[in-house]
Protein backbone atom coordinates (compact mmCIF):
# COMPACT_ATOMS: atom_id res chain seq x y z
CA UNK A 1 0.00 0.00 0.00
CA UNK A 2 2.85 2.42 0.86
CA UNK A 3 4.57 1.86 -2.47
CA UNK A 4 1.37 2.91 -4.23
CA UNK A 5 1.26 6.14 -2.25
CA UNK A 6 4.88 7.10 -3.16
CA UNK A 7 4.21 6.46 -6.80
CA UNK A 8 1.19 8.75 -6.70
CA UNK A 9 3.28 11.53 -5.04
CA UNK A 10 6.10 11.24 -7.55
CA UNK A 11 3.65 11.39 -10.39
CA UNK A 12 2.28 14.64 -8.98
CA UNK A 13 5.73 16.40 -9.04
CA UNK A 14 6.94 14.96 -12.28
CA UNK A 15 7.49 17.23 -15.29
CA UNK A 16 4.83 15.31 -17.15
CA UNK A 17 2.22 16.81 -14.86
CA UNK A 18 0.51 19.59 -16.77
CA UNK A 19 0.46 22.00 -13.79
CA UNK A 20 4.18 21.83 -13.00
CA UNK A 21 5.14 21.66 -16.63
CA UNK A 22 3.45 24.97 -17.28
CA UNK A 23 5.29 26.73 -14.38
CA UNK A 24 8.74 25.18 -14.58
CA UNK A 25 11.61 27.05 -16.26
CA UNK A 26 15.20 26.35 -17.03
CA UNK A 27 16.19 30.06 -17.05
CA UNK A 28 18.20 31.86 -14.29
CA UNK A 29 16.64 34.61 -12.03
CA UNK A 30 19.28 37.08 -13.41
CA UNK A 31 17.62 36.91 -16.80
CA UNK A 32 14.90 39.28 -15.52
CA UNK A 33 17.56 41.77 -14.35
CA UNK A 34 19.21 41.72 -17.77
CA UNK A 35 15.88 42.37 -19.43
CA UNK A 36 15.21 45.35 -17.07
CA UNK A 37 18.68 46.80 -17.65
CA UNK A 38 18.24 46.55 -21.35
CA UNK A 39 14.92 48.33 -21.12
CA UNK A 40 16.51 51.20 -19.17
CA UNK A 41 19.32 51.58 -21.70
CA UNK A 42 16.78 51.63 -24.46
CA UNK A 43 14.79 54.28 -22.61
CA UNK A 44 17.94 56.45 -22.12
CA UNK A 45 18.76 56.17 -25.81
CA UNK A 46 15.26 57.31 -26.63
CA UNK A 47 15.67 60.31 -24.28
CA UNK A 48 18.95 61.28 -25.91
CA UNK A 49 17.52 60.92 -29.36
CA UNK A 50 14.43 62.91 -28.43
CA UNK A 51 15.12 66.61 -29.31
CA UNK A 52 15.00 69.18 -26.43
CA UNK A 53 12.75 72.19 -26.78
CA UNK A 54 13.98 75.56 -25.48
CA UNK A 55 11.97 78.39 -23.94
CA UNK A 56 13.38 81.73 -22.64
CA UNK A 57 11.26 83.62 -20.11
CA UNK A 58 11.84 86.86 -18.16
CA UNK A 59 13.07 86.30 -14.62
CA UNK A 60 12.74 88.68 -11.67
CA UNK A 61 11.38 92.18 -11.23
CA UNK A 62 12.27 95.10 -13.54
CA UNK A 63 15.58 96.71 -12.64
CA UNK A 64 14.11 100.19 -12.41
CA UNK A 65 12.19 99.00 -9.32
CA UNK A 66 15.26 97.51 -7.62
CA UNK A 67 17.81 99.61 -5.72
CA UNK A 68 20.87 98.37 -3.86
CA UNK A 69 23.30 100.23 -1.62
CA UNK A 70 26.71 100.71 -3.15
CA UNK A 71 30.05 99.95 -1.50
CA UNK A 72 31.75 102.41 0.84
CA UNK A 73 35.06 103.99 -0.16
CA UNK A 74 37.84 104.08 2.46
CA UNK A 75 40.64 106.63 2.46
CA UNK A 76 43.41 107.58 4.93
CA UNK A 77 44.39 111.19 5.62
CA UNK A 78 47.48 112.38 7.49
CA UNK A 79 47.05 115.29 9.91
CA UNK A 80 49.27 117.09 12.40
CA UNK A 81 48.74 117.61 16.12
CA UNK A 82 48.10 121.26 15.30
CA UNK A 83 45.25 120.21 12.97
CA UNK A 84 43.71 118.07 15.71
CA UNK A 85 44.07 120.87 18.26
CA UNK A 86 42.46 123.70 16.31
CA UNK A 87 40.54 121.83 13.60
CA UNK A 88 41.12 122.11 9.88
CA UNK A 89 39.32 122.02 6.55
CA UNK A 90 41.15 119.61 4.22
CA UNK A 91 40.50 119.37 0.50
CA UNK A 92 41.00 115.93 -1.04
CA UNK A 93 41.03 115.11 -4.74
CA UNK A 94 39.48 111.65 -5.09
CA UNK A 95 38.32 109.57 -8.10
CA UNK A 96 34.58 109.02 -8.29
CA UNK A 97 32.06 107.46 -10.70
CA UNK A 98 29.24 109.94 -11.39
CA UNK A 99 26.22 110.22 -13.65
CA UNK A 100 26.93 111.41 -17.18
CA UNK A 101 25.66 114.97 -17.61
CA UNK A 102 25.14 114.58 -21.36
CA UNK A 103 22.67 111.69 -21.18
CA UNK A 104 21.57 112.06 -17.53
CA UNK A 105 22.67 108.50 -16.76
CA UNK A 106 20.52 106.89 -19.48
CA UNK A 107 23.46 105.89 -21.67
CA UNK A 108 21.94 107.36 -24.84
CA UNK A 109 18.73 108.31 -26.64
CA UNK A 110 15.54 106.35 -27.27
CA UNK A 111 16.17 103.92 -24.47
CA UNK A 112 13.60 101.14 -24.49
CA UNK A 113 12.80 98.26 -22.18
CA UNK A 114 14.31 94.99 -23.36
CA UNK A 115 11.60 92.75 -24.81
CA UNK A 116 13.41 89.54 -23.91
CA UNK A 117 13.74 90.09 -20.15
CA UNK A 118 11.10 92.83 -19.78
CA UNK A 119 13.58 95.07 -17.98
CA UNK A 120 14.80 92.61 -15.35
CA UNK A 121 18.17 91.95 -16.97
CA UNK A 122 17.79 88.23 -16.25
CA UNK A 123 16.08 85.34 -18.03
CA UNK A 124 15.16 81.75 -17.22
CA UNK A 125 16.12 79.21 -19.87
CA UNK A 126 13.92 76.07 -19.86
CA UNK A 127 14.90 73.00 -21.91
CA UNK A 128 12.49 70.05 -21.96
CA UNK A 129 11.10 67.06 -23.82
CA UNK A 130 8.62 64.33 -22.89
CA UNK A 131 11.17 62.67 -20.60
CA UNK A 132 12.97 65.55 -18.74
CA UNK A 133 13.04 69.27 -18.00
CA UNK A 134 16.00 71.57 -17.13
CA UNK A 135 15.90 75.18 -15.82
CA UNK A 136 18.69 77.73 -15.66
CA UNK A 137 18.83 81.48 -14.89
CA UNK A 138 21.36 83.74 -16.58
CA UNK A 139 22.01 87.31 -17.64
CA UNK A 140 19.96 88.46 -20.58
CA UNK A 141 22.04 88.18 -23.74
CA UNK A 142 19.90 90.69 -25.63
CA UNK A 143 20.58 93.64 -23.33
CA UNK A 144 23.73 92.33 -21.59
CA UNK A 145 21.94 92.41 -18.24
CA UNK A 146 21.02 96.11 -18.36
CA UNK A 147 17.28 95.61 -18.83
CA UNK A 148 17.22 98.24 -21.58
CA UNK A 149 18.03 98.36 -25.23
CA UNK A 150 19.00 101.06 -27.68
CA UNK A 151 20.32 101.18 -31.18
CA UNK A 152 24.11 101.48 -31.52
CA UNK A 153 23.78 104.87 -33.20
CA UNK A 154 21.78 106.18 -30.23
CA UNK A 155 24.43 105.41 -27.57
CA UNK A 156 26.03 108.34 -25.73
CA UNK A 157 29.55 109.04 -26.98
CA UNK A 158 30.65 110.62 -23.70
CA UNK A 159 30.11 107.67 -21.35
CA UNK A 160 29.76 103.93 -21.07
CA UNK A 161 26.32 103.01 -19.86
CA UNK A 162 25.38 106.40 -18.44
CA UNK A 163 28.25 106.89 -15.93
CA UNK A 164 31.80 108.27 -16.14
CA UNK A 165 34.82 108.31 -13.82
CA UNK A 166 35.95 111.76 -12.80
CA UNK A 167 37.89 113.51 -10.04
CA UNK A 168 35.99 115.33 -7.32
CA UNK A 169 37.26 117.76 -4.71
CA UNK A 170 35.96 116.70 -1.28
CA UNK A 171 36.07 119.06 1.70
CA UNK A 172 36.77 117.22 4.94
CA UNK A 173 36.13 119.03 8.22
CA UNK A 174 38.48 117.87 10.98
CA UNK A 175 36.89 119.13 14.23
CA UNK A 176 38.98 120.39 17.17
CA UNK A 177 39.80 117.55 19.55
CA UNK A 178 39.70 114.76 16.97
CA UNK A 179 42.10 111.85 17.56
CA UNK A 180 44.32 109.70 15.40
CA UNK A 181 42.24 106.73 14.29
CA UNK A 182 38.95 108.65 14.22
CA UNK A 183 36.90 108.23 11.05
CA UNK A 184 34.97 110.95 9.25
CA UNK A 185 31.93 109.60 7.42
CA UNK A 186 30.55 111.65 4.53
CA UNK A 187 27.14 110.32 3.56
CA UNK A 188 26.45 109.47 -0.07
CA UNK A 189 29.86 110.42 -1.48
CA UNK A 190 30.77 106.97 -2.82
CA UNK A 191 30.46 105.92 -6.48
CA UNK A 192 27.16 106.38 -8.27
CA UNK A 193 25.63 103.81 -10.60
CA UNK A 194 22.43 102.61 -12.20
CA UNK A 195 19.89 101.59 -9.53
CA UNK A 196 22.59 102.13 -6.89
CA UNK A 197 22.20 104.15 -3.71
CA UNK A 198 25.71 105.64 -3.28
CA UNK A 199 27.60 104.42 -0.22
CA UNK A 200 29.64 106.59 2.14
CA UNK A 201 33.13 108.03 1.92
CA UNK A 202 34.98 106.96 5.09
CA UNK A 203 38.18 108.88 5.88
CA UNK A 204 40.48 107.66 8.66
CA UNK A 205 42.66 110.29 10.36
CA UNK A 206 46.32 109.43 10.95
CA UNK A 207 48.39 111.81 13.09
CA UNK A 208 51.97 112.49 12.10
CA UNK A 209 54.37 111.98 15.03
CA UNK A 210 55.27 115.18 16.91
CA UNK A 211 58.96 115.86 17.70
CA UNK A 212 58.43 115.96 21.48
CA UNK A 213 54.72 116.07 22.36
CA UNK A 214 52.86 112.85 23.19
CA UNK A 215 49.08 112.71 23.40
CA UNK A 216 47.21 110.44 25.82
CA UNK A 217 43.45 110.88 25.56
CA UNK A 218 42.95 114.64 26.01
CA UNK A 219 46.26 115.36 27.79
CA UNK A 220 49.68 116.21 26.35
CA UNK A 221 53.05 115.12 27.77
CA UNK A 222 56.56 116.39 27.10
CA UNK A 223 60.10 116.44 28.48
CA UNK A 224 62.05 119.69 28.81
CA UNK A 225 65.63 120.46 29.82
CA UNK A 226 65.68 123.42 32.24
CA UNK A 227 68.68 125.47 33.35
CA UNK A 228 69.64 125.56 37.02
CA UNK A 229 69.00 129.29 37.43
CA UNK A 230 65.34 129.04 36.34
CA UNK A 231 64.88 125.84 38.33
CA UNK A 232 65.99 127.69 41.50
CA UNK A 233 64.69 131.22 40.94
CA UNK A 234 61.87 130.82 38.43
CA UNK A 235 61.23 133.02 35.42
CA UNK A 236 60.05 132.65 31.83
CA UNK A 237 60.80 129.78 29.43
CA UNK A 238 60.23 129.77 25.66
CA UNK A 239 59.63 126.36 24.01
CA UNK A 240 60.04 126.56 20.22
CA UNK A 241 57.86 124.81 17.60
CA UNK A 242 55.16 123.86 20.08
CA UNK A 243 52.30 122.57 17.93
CA UNK A 244 53.72 123.67 14.58
CA UNK A 245 56.82 125.29 13.17
CA UNK A 246 57.10 128.94 14.24
CA UNK A 247 54.77 128.60 17.25
CA UNK A 248 56.29 129.15 20.71
CA UNK A 249 55.05 128.06 24.12
CA UNK A 250 55.80 130.57 26.87
CA UNK A 251 55.91 129.06 30.37
CA UNK A 252 55.85 131.19 33.53
CA UNK A 253 57.56 129.50 36.50
CA UNK A 254 56.96 130.99 39.95
CA UNK A 255 59.32 129.12 42.25
CA UNK A 256 59.20 131.25 45.42
CA UNK A 257 56.88 134.24 44.94
CA UNK A 258 59.58 136.88 45.47
CA UNK A 259 58.43 140.03 43.67
CA UNK A 260 61.94 141.48 43.67
CA UNK A 261 63.14 138.70 41.37
CA UNK A 262 60.24 137.87 39.02
CA UNK A 263 57.81 140.17 37.18
CA UNK A 264 54.08 140.48 37.79
CA UNK A 265 53.18 137.99 35.05
CA UNK A 266 55.27 135.29 36.74
CA UNK A 267 53.82 136.20 40.14
CA UNK A 268 50.29 135.46 38.87
CA UNK A 269 51.02 131.74 38.78
CA UNK A 270 51.01 129.20 41.59
CA UNK A 271 54.17 128.97 43.69
CA UNK A 272 55.54 125.58 42.67
CA UNK A 273 58.82 125.59 44.56
CA UNK A 274 62.19 124.54 43.20
CA UNK A 275 62.04 122.51 39.99
CA UNK A 276 63.63 119.08 40.43
CA UNK A 277 64.56 116.54 37.78
CA UNK A 278 61.84 113.95 37.02
CA UNK A 279 59.30 115.83 39.11
CA UNK A 280 56.40 116.53 36.69
CA UNK A 281 54.56 119.85 36.64
CA UNK A 282 51.32 120.72 34.88
CA UNK A 283 49.84 123.59 32.87
CA UNK A 284 46.11 123.27 33.27
CA UNK A 285 43.88 123.73 30.22
CA UNK A 286 46.68 123.55 27.66
CA UNK A 287 45.85 120.05 26.45
CA UNK A 288 43.53 118.93 23.64
CA UNK A 289 39.96 120.23 23.27
CA UNK A 290 37.23 117.92 24.58
CA UNK A 291 34.66 117.89 21.79
CA UNK A 292 31.14 117.00 22.94
CA UNK A 293 29.39 117.82 19.67
CA UNK A 294 26.51 115.46 18.83
CA UNK A 295 28.11 114.64 15.45
CA UNK A 296 31.25 113.37 17.22
CA UNK A 297 30.49 110.00 18.81
CA UNK A 298 33.11 107.45 19.92
CA UNK A 299 35.58 108.28 17.20
CA UNK A 300 32.94 108.40 14.43
CA UNK A 301 32.32 111.85 12.97
CA UNK A 302 29.30 111.95 10.68
CA UNK A 303 29.69 114.72 8.13
CA UNK A 304 26.79 115.33 5.74
CA UNK A 305 27.17 116.84 2.32
CA UNK A 306 27.35 120.63 2.33
CA UNK A 307 24.18 120.74 0.27
CA UNK A 308 22.40 118.58 2.87
CA UNK A 309 23.37 120.62 5.95
CA UNK A 310 25.07 123.96 5.23
CA UNK A 311 25.13 124.84 8.96
CA UNK A 312 27.34 121.84 9.78
CA UNK A 313 30.57 123.82 9.40
CA UNK A 314 29.32 126.58 11.67
CA UNK A 315 28.32 124.12 14.39
CA UNK A 316 31.25 121.67 14.14
CA UNK A 317 34.21 123.92 13.33
CA UNK A 318 33.85 126.09 16.41
CA UNK A 319 36.75 127.96 17.93
CA UNK A 320 38.83 125.80 20.23
CA UNK A 321 38.24 128.41 22.94
CA UNK A 322 34.67 127.18 23.51
CA UNK A 323 35.77 123.65 24.49
CA UNK A 324 36.95 122.32 27.82
CA UNK A 325 40.52 121.12 27.42
CA UNK A 326 42.93 118.63 28.88
CA UNK A 327 46.25 119.47 30.53
CA UNK A 328 49.90 119.71 29.51
CA UNK A 329 52.26 117.72 31.73
CA UNK A 330 55.97 118.61 31.68
CA UNK A 331 58.74 116.42 33.04
CA UNK A 332 61.70 118.73 33.64
CA UNK A 333 65.35 117.71 33.54
CA UNK A 334 67.52 120.25 35.33
CA UNK A 335 70.80 120.86 33.53
CA UNK A 336 73.68 121.63 35.84
CA UNK A 337 76.08 124.38 34.71
CA UNK A 338 79.76 123.68 34.10
CA UNK A 339 82.39 124.88 36.55
CA UNK A 340 83.93 126.79 33.64
CA UNK A 341 80.87 129.04 33.64
CA UNK A 342 81.94 130.63 36.94
CA UNK A 343 84.91 132.70 38.02
CA UNK A 344 86.82 131.77 41.13
CA UNK A 345 85.12 134.53 43.10
CA UNK A 346 81.70 133.37 41.87
CA UNK A 347 82.43 129.87 43.03
CA UNK A 348 83.43 131.21 46.45
CA UNK A 349 80.18 133.16 46.61
CA UNK A 350 78.21 130.09 45.62
CA UNK A 351 79.91 128.10 48.34
CA UNK A 352 78.70 130.62 50.85
CA UNK A 353 75.17 130.87 49.38
CA UNK A 354 74.25 127.29 48.57
CA UNK A 355 73.24 125.10 51.50
CA UNK A 356 75.48 122.24 52.49
CA UNK A 357 73.97 118.78 52.27
CA UNK A 358 74.36 117.02 55.61
CA UNK A 359 76.54 113.91 55.55
CA UNK A 360 77.01 111.04 57.90
CA UNK A 361 79.51 111.67 60.67
CA UNK A 362 81.32 108.42 61.50
CA UNK A 363 82.00 107.50 65.08
CA UNK A 364 85.58 107.07 66.28
CA UNK A 365 85.18 103.32 66.07
CA UNK A 366 84.11 103.36 62.34
CA UNK A 367 86.65 102.75 59.62
CA UNK A 368 86.94 105.09 56.59
CA UNK A 369 87.83 104.16 53.00
CA UNK A 370 88.94 107.14 50.89
CA UNK A 371 89.03 107.75 47.10
CA UNK A 372 89.20 110.60 44.54
CA UNK A 373 86.44 110.92 41.90
CA UNK A 374 87.57 110.92 38.24
CA UNK A 375 85.89 111.19 34.85
CA UNK A 376 84.83 108.04 33.00
CA UNK A 377 86.70 107.31 29.77
CA UNK A 378 84.93 107.47 26.36
CA UNK A 379 84.94 103.70 25.92
CA UNK A 380 83.33 103.15 29.31
CA UNK A 381 80.63 105.78 28.63
CA UNK A 382 79.30 103.67 25.76
CA UNK A 383 78.67 100.77 28.11
CA UNK A 384 75.81 100.56 30.55
CA UNK A 385 77.47 100.73 33.97
CA UNK A 386 74.40 100.29 36.21
CA UNK A 387 71.40 98.16 35.26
Amino acid sequence: MFSQVFEDINSMFSTTNSFFASHSSTTSPFDNMRRNSGFQQQQQQQQQQQPMKKVVKPYGEPLHDQFIRGDDIHHKCEVTLHDLMYGKIIKLSLPKVVKCLHCDGCGGLNVKTCKTCLGSGKVMIIQYNQFAQYKQTSSCASCHGTGTYMRPQDKCIYCDGGYVETTKIIQVYVPPGAKSGDVIIIRGESDEGKNIIPGDLIIELRQKPHPYLVRKNNDLFMNYELDLKTALLGGEVMVPNFLRMGQFLKIYINCHGQQSINNEKVQEGEIVGTINTNEPKVINGLGMPINTNASYNNGRIVQPNDRQDPSYVENMMLSDQVFHRGNLYINFHVKMPSSNDFSEQSLVDLQKILPTTSTYIPSPSDSIVEGHLSNVGPATKKRKIVD
